[in-house]
């Protein structure tokens, strides 16, 4: 969407619900996330989780005891 002046956050959230951003003044309309977004999300995480399982360093060792306790 592009306007001829200058959109204000305030006249943003006057828009009510949608995804929306406030870029130089000017309202760009968002996507919502697709499949391929959601598959590589969740690969992402399945490799974060398996490292830290796995990895015992100082900065996860209370990751590992908060989780193997459920």
């Amino acid at each position: 969407m592009s306007s001829a002046r200058a959109v204000t956050a305030t006249e943003l959230l006057r828009m009510g619900e949608g995804k929306r951003e406030l870029i130089l003044g000017e309202v760009v309309e968002l996507m919502s996330p697709g499949l391929r977004h959601g598959l590589i999300q969740a690969r992402i995480t399945h490799l974060l989780m398996s490292f830290l399982e796995d990895a015992e360093p100082a900065w996860c060792g209370s990751w590992n005891r908060i989780h193997a306790a459920s």
